[in-house]
């Protein structure tokens, strides 16, 4: 039996490849299985000509749940044995006497794929970064967006992960997201080939167009395939390389730039060509795209007719990098579940019944791999006692990615508590429709702004679960943060109610993406150290932890008066109860700072809140800590604002003083005698920071 796999990046000439293939076996005799891209689409697409296909790719039930379910389980770069993998690989490459499967999603993944069978071969096709990113602008997400959760998040994991040497700031546009696909994904084949070299051949495409008997007499030798009826179809479609709708922009054409040298240098040492050969390539296609898009900056509506699925309508060219990581409704893990068992139960109940008497021995296995696969999914999103509180104030442009993040969560939570503090942008006619939607979601909407502390105090009161945690309206978390983070709580032993789990975390700002590791403070092993650290705030800190209702209640929860600093106050109160905080050792949230949250706010604003937090929680942390610590945070405060404000000059006088031990201390005196907070706050942003300057007015500070 022989395996024929074609690969490669999306929009690559694969699925030209498959239809040349899979018509000249067909005109030969050869008996052959064809699947077409089983990550993805079902049976319904298999055993067809693409020649053939008119609307199976608007049915929904031409998906292929477990083809889903195990490209979303699996990692996109993949070297070794994952039983998840190796158990679909078992029912695809198991279908008859030879197999030609096309795959755009597994380029990461072809060592498996090489290891289920010695006699596997797969053909890599590797196109033009230009070529391919205009297409896929004009088609669709290589990420599965319309499909699935997002691959976007866990592909950056996987690279940073890596340390990929030339991976600096995150994508910010789809085409920048585009291109680190084509690099990697092409790179990842590179890997298997450099391994494989019998058994993996790797093609230009636009050598299809430059010598078409060489690219078809390659293949045929290569995959030992007759090439009478290779020649025969190849010639009768030839290649013209003819671009109709032009979507990249010239910006777009300067970040390929480098992309597009580097395939030069594959596509050269493939054929042995000279260098010039596909030069020449990079000047046509720079001629190509010079005179800008015709098509508008916007990508086509990628309606499919699906009705069970919510497809994105479309995404706009120069996106956002935090907007390209809210993904659209999908299968989600539960349905992929539920698709699973009837799948297992359907076949089951059809053997029993002698319908299919000439079921065998490979088929059976194929009903037991489904249903071990769904058994195991069962046990595994078993809800964990965990409530998950969605504080959420205009935040409608992220909302619901990260309502999405908590939902698809390797296990899922209890409940999910989303609590809108009176937002104007329609996120509340939203959290009412996807709570009507999804079980797992609760909800308060509040009908008059409550303020941030009060409305996360509140929504945290009301949770019916063991655990809690939390979650800005404007970041999302990684699908495994809350199961690792109770498994933490678990391994430490103990009693559980006692201790604080967190996580690594990635900020999105705009300087693109920044992980910041929490393994620092993992190691502050006292009370007193942790007190330190976050009172100084100089390195990393801990976000949206999972603890007990129980601790919330003991340390008080959140400062109903605050309205800013009132998560710092938080975690402060939590280390002073806390037996101990313990580490998952993963990365959990990606920290949104997209500069229309609080804190953008008035960075005086901002020095009169964590002057606030310290004056509520003076007399327990002097006991804790000693007075220099506090007085050593007030100067820390104070140097950090005088640097954001050391230009303006009607601030200089009172900053200048306040920036000194002296000025320190005189502060740490007065943080009794801060005014009321929220009826400072209800006057608006302009009174709060007059307040603060008459506050740290020279003539104030020499009072004492």
């Amino acid at each position: 039996m022989t395996n024929w796999i074609i690969s490669g990046v999306a929009r690559s000439g694969t699925t030209l490849l498959y239809q040349i293939l899979f018509d000249s076996l067909q005109a030969e005799g050869t008996p052959f299985t064809g699947i077409y891209e089983p990550y993805l689409w079902g049976r319904g697409v298999w055993n067809l000509s693409p020649a053939d296909f008119r609307s199976e790719f608007n049915v929904t039930d031409n998906l292929h749940p477990y083809g889903i379910y195990t490209h979303t389980e699996t990692p996109l770069h993949l070297n070794g044995n994952h039983e998840t993998h190796d158990a679909f690989l078992s029912t695809i490459l198991s279908r008859g006497p030879n197999a030609l499967v096309k795959v755009i999603r597994g380029a990461g993944r072809l060592q498996p794929i090489l290891d289920h069978g010695p006699d596997t071969r797969i053909i890599h096709l590797v196109r033009n970064p230009l070529d391919v990113c205009n297409s896929l602008l004009s088609n669709f997400s290589p990420y599965g967006d319309e499909y699935h959760p997002s691959d976007r998040a866990r592909f950056l994991a996987e690279i940073i992960a890596a340390r990929t040497d030339d991976f600096g700031r995150a994508p910010q546009t789809e085409m920048q997201w585009n291109l680190l696909w084509w690099k990697h994904m092409n790179d990842w084949a590179f890997e298997a080939a450099v391994k494989n070299p019998d058994r993996v051949l790797i093609l230009p495409y636009e050598l299809w167009g430059h010598d078409p008997y060489l690219f078809l007499k390659l293949i045929g030798d290569f995959a030992q395939i007759r090439t009478s009826g290779l020649y025969k179809e190849a010639y009768t479609r030839q290649i013209k390389g003819k671009t109709t709708r032009k979507l990249l922009k010239s910006d777009d054409v300067s970040d390929a730039e480098p992309y597009f040298r580097r395939f030069v240098e594959w596509a050269s040492g493939l054929t042995q060509a000279k260098s010039d050969v596909w030069t020449k390539h990079l000047k046509r296609a720079g001629q190509k795209y010079a005179s800008g898009s015709v098509a508008g900056h916007y990508c086509p509506s990628l309606k499919r007719n699906m009705s069970s699925l919510r497809l994105r309508k479309s995404h706009a060219h120069n996106a956002k990098y935090t907007e390209l990581l809210l993904c659209s409704q999908r299968i989600t893990k539960r349905e992929t579940v539920a698709r699973l068992s009837r799948l297992a139960d359907g076949a089951s109940q059809l053997q029993s019944s002698r319908k299919l008497w000439y079921l065998n021995f490979a088929f059976r296995d194929v009903i037991k791999t489904i249903d071990n696969v769904a058994s195991e999914a069962r046990v595994v999103h078993e809800p964990l006692d965990v409530t998950c509180v969605i504080t959420s104030f205009n935040n409608g442009a992220y909302l619901r990615g990260a309502v999405d993040s908590v939902l698809n969560q390797s296990r899922p939570v209890k409940s999910i508590l989303i609590a809108d503090d009176c937002s104007q942008d329609g996120s509340q006619e939203f959290i009412r429709r996807y709570a009507e939607e999804n079980p797992q979601i609760d909800f308060l909407c509040r009908e008059q702004n409550i303020g941030v502390g009060r409305n996360r105090d509140d929504a945290f009161r009301r949770a019916e679960s063991e655990f809690v945690t939390q979650l800005d309206g404007d970041d999302f978390i990684y699908p495994k943060k809350i199961e690792h983070e109770l498994r933490a709580i678990e391994v430490a032993g103990g009693d559980p109610s006692t201790l604080v789990a967190f996580s690594d975390m990635m900020k999105i700002d705009e300087m693109g993406l920044q992980p910041n590791s929490l393994s620092g403070f993992a190691e502050l092993q006292s009370r007193e150290k942790r007190l330190e650290a976050l009172l100084l705030r100089r390195n990393p800190l801990p976000h949206n932890m999972t603890f007990s209702k129980r601790l919330y209640q003991e340390c008080g929860g959140y400062d109903t008066e605050a309205c800013l600093y009132e998560d710092w106050g938080l975690k402060l109160r939590l280390a002073k109860h806390a037996s101990n905080w313990v580490y998952s050792g993963v990365v959990g949230l990606v920290y949104n700072r997209h500069g229309q949250g609080l804190s953008a706010a008035d960075p005086l604003v901002h020095w009169y809140w964590r002057l606030y937090c310290l004056s509520v929680n003076r007399g327990w942390l002097i006991g804790s800590v000693g007075p220099e610590m506090l007085v050593r945070t007030i100067a820390n405060i104070n140097e950090q604002i005088v640097g954001r404000h050391v230009s303006q000059a009607d601030n200089c006088s009172f900053l200048s003083q306040a920036n000194t031990e002296y000025g320190a201390r005189l502060l740490m005196k007065k943080l009794s005698t801060l005014s009321n907070p929220r009826a400072l706050n209800k006057k608006g942003e302009g009174a709060l920071s007059e307040s603060v300057r008459r506050f740290f007015a020279e003539e104030s500070l020499y009072a004492y």
